[in-house]
This record gives structure tokens, sequence and C-alpha cells, in this order.
């Protein structure tokens, strides 16, 4: 597999996926079974790992007798908060375990970028979380402003065998300098979703999805032509978006250095083709809420985002769900980036480290993996052997053949430096300001940010 390049070349941080926002929008619960584990099985899940597996050796900071077990408070992204998500499986299963310590998913907000807002301030407060869900993009800014915990401080020599585990990019992109920020915890990557059931009304291949976004953009014409459907082709509005179009087209959105370069020809190139799809009509901007349930309603054919999408897209369409790569810009080569989020400590107190500790072990369990493996997120442990789930084998593909890391905006400011990117983004996609001139203009603002 290829490495993803170490931090010193740019990586980044970013913000609001709405890819990871609230996929769990379009309830119908009921059709769940088949991709969310039940307590039950996620509490039996518990105890076979913690009575089988050598990665699980957490000491028991309190006995069952004790009533004063060590609380900890782990800050969730809300899609991550719901009752349902295996997220809160996964806490459950481990207070299941009964070693002493409690863990608490706490909903810090509807995006990575709130949850460290939040983070932030409760840290100010001195009122915790122990742990956040951190996103990929935010480990600059949390090195930077949130103080964040060593790894190695936290776990001391039970450090290296619990990595050991991962597949040695990942925990690579974690290492600043001599520090270890974080436990990784889920990958993701963009592909694009379709209605088979569409594509077979049209006379298109149900099996055959769009290569290149040149026939994205014939698929989408023949849709038009042959069926009903409102909208051809809706995908996610934000940054981890425009990336993957930037780097399709040979550009980047950070240098080494970490300076803005988005707007060079390469850069311009990759988002003509995006606004470009939109000037023709055929695809169309549609408010983030609303993407989910057009898609599952069947008012759009093609849609795409995170493979995170597979559990509620699995769970809850009513037609035959295809997915395929994210398509290729003309015959320049494919660079996928990878994005999702590490488990960061950020407790300052020795107990409460320790309770972190302790549940950042039962998540590298087996057990605790396999609960993991039903978010929707890529496995991260390549000895577990774990299913994909079905849809899955396009963003598994993308991952084995070498994907790029998730521009990590640095710096204090790297957070505000996102959001301002992503905001002309939405505008030049959108039509609302010219290509070339939005583009420098973003560059322009970011670049004020930027250390």
């Amino acid at each position: 597999m290829t490495k993803f390049p170490r931090r010193d070349q740019t990586r980044a941080a970013a913000i609001t996926r709405e890819n990871e926002v609230d996929l769990e929008g379009c309830k119908a619960k009921e059709t769940r079974v088949s991709q969310t584990l039940s307590r039950r099985r996620a509490i039996q899940l518990a105890g076979a790992g913690v009575a089988g597996a050598a990665a699980w050796n957490a000491i028991p900071l309190r006995t069952a007798a004790q009533t004063d077990q060590v609380q900890i408070e782990i800050a969730l992204p809300g899609f991550f908060a719901d009752p349902e998500h295996p997220a809160m499986a996964l806490i459950e299963a481990f207070n299941a375990t009964d070693v002493g310590v409690q863990a608490t998913g706490a909903n810090y907000g509807a995006s990575y970028e709130e949850v460290m807002q939040r983070t932030q301030a409760n840290i100010s407060a001195q009122i915790g979380p122990a742990i956040a869900v951190t996103g990929w993009k935010y480990g600059a800014f949390a090195d930077a402003a949130l103080a964040i915990a060593d790894l190695q401080e936290v776990g001391g020599p039970e450090v290296d065998p619990l990595l050991a585990r991962y597949y040695p990019w990942v925990v690579d992109f974690l290492r600043f300098n001599d520090k270890i920020i974080g436990l990784p915890f889920s990958t993701s990557n963009l592909v694009i979703f379709y209605n088979k059931n569409l594509f077979a009304q049209a006379g298109l291949d149900p099996e055959q999805p769009p290569r290149t976004w040149e026939e994205v953009a014939a698929f989408a014409r023949q849709l038009q032509a042959e069926t009903r459907v409102e909208a051809p082709l809706i995908g996610e509005m934000n940054e981890f978006v425009a990336q993957y179009f930037v780097q399709y087209n040979g550009g980047r959105i950070l240098d080494d250095q970490g300076q803005a370069v988005f707007d060079s020809a390469a850069g311009i190139g990759g988002i003509e083709v995006w606004s470009g799809l939109t000037r023709d009509g055929l695809h169309v901007v549609i408010e983030g809420s609303q993407r989910n349930p057009t898609f599952l309603g069947g008012n759009a054919a093609m849609n795409f985002g995170s493979i995170t999408g597979i559990r509620s897209y699995g769970a809850n369409a009513a037609f035959d769900l295809g997915t395929g790569p994210f398509p290729a810009i003309g015959e320049q080569p494919r660079q996928p980036a990878g994005g999702g989020n590490f488990l960061g400590v950020y407790a300052r107190e020795a107990e409460q480290r320790e309770g972190a500790w302790a549940f950042l072990q039962f998540v590298n369990s087996p057990a605790g993996a396999e609960i993991w493996n039903q978010s929707g997120y890529l496995s991260l442990i390549p000895e577990d052997n774990l299913e994909p789930i079905p849809g899955q084998e396009p963003a598994y593909a993308q991952m084995e053949a070498g994907m790029n890391i998730e521009t990590m905006w640095p710096g204090p400011r790297g957070l505000e430096a996102m959001n301002i990117f992503n905001e002309w983004i939405a505008r030049i996609v959108s039509g609302d300001v010219e290509l070339a001139t939005g583009m420098h203009d973003a560059k322009d603002a970011v670049a004020a940010l930027l250390p």
C-alpha cells in the first residue's frame, strides 16, 4: 500500500464535512438491523474480546464493588451520538467490561469543527472532555491550540504493541515530530453512489458506474432524457470534495510549507469540472440536510460523498444501490485522499488519562474493532480480517491503491482558514462568483490566516 505522506508534507485540517453529518437523518430505524449491532450483541462481543484478546489488557482502576468509578467523557460529533450508532454501542460495550471506568458519549455538535470549538471551550473551563473524536484535518490545530496529549505519555510502553495492529501509514499520520497525537479510529474516502434502477430505466448498465467525469456528464444527460429524475447528480459541498477535484487534476490545496496554492492552473481546472457540471444543469446544488433524503427518495440518480454513507444508504434505500470509485478527470491519475478521525486525549489529570487509555485499549481490541466495523468506515486493523459492508469495495480498492491525506490546515487560525475556503468553494460551484476570480480571492483570504 502506498503510504500517506508524512506530516511535513501538507496534510491538514478542515471542518464540517457534511458527508459525515447526520447520515442517520433518514431514520427508518427498523430497517437498520443488518447495519447496526444490537446492544446485546455489542456486550457479547465485549465479553469475548476481554476474554480472548491480548490487545485488551486494561488494568482495572476500580473493583466492581467500589462506587467511585472513574468517569470519562468522550466528545462525539452529533451523528456518532445517535443511540443507534456503533459509537454508542462501542461505549456501552466498554462499560460492560467493568474495569472501573465508565465512559459517557456526549454530543459536542453537528460537525468536527463544532466538536473542536466546544472541546477548546471546555478545556479552558477545566471540565473535559477526556477524549474527543478529532477529524484528521484538525490534527495540526489540536496540537497547536489545544495541547493534545502525547499518546506515549498516556499509555507508556503499552503504546507500541497497540499501534502495531494498525497499518503503518495511518500511525505515521499521527506522528508530529516525536509526539503521537492520538489513536487511529476511522478513515474514509469519496465514492459515487448511484441508483441502479434509474440506470436501468435510462438504458445504462446498472453494473457499470461512471469512471470519469466526462462519463458522469454523459450519463446525467441520458438520465435526464430517459427518466423523470429531478437531479441527475448531487453531492457533498465542502473542502474535502474540493481537494479531490483539485488533486485529480494534478493540483494541490496547500503546498509542503502549508501555503495556499489551490488557485494554480491545475486547481482552477479541477474546480471547473465541478462547477461546469452545475452550470450545465447536470449537478444540482442542494442544501446539506436534504442531500440524503433526496437520494434515498429516488429524486437523484448519482450522489458523490464519503463511503460512510453506505451504512445509511444500504439500510434505507428502496432501490438497488450501486457504488463506484470517485471518477477521474480525463486521463489524469486518481489521487484519492483519506478522511476520517482519530481519538485524541485531552485530559490533564492522571486518573482521567488512565481512564482514557483503558477506553483506547478496548477500541483497539478485536471486540471493539468488530463493533466499529459496522460504522461504514474502512477497517484500519488488517490482521482482524473484518468483512467489508457490501458496497464498500470501491473505497477499499482506493485505499489499497494508495491515498493522500486530507488537507490539514496549519496554525491556530487553521480552522478559520478552512471555513473561508469552504465558503468560497460553495460560491464558486454554485455560480455566484466567476471561477478564476473566486479562486484567486479565496487564496488571498485563506493566505491571510495561515502562518
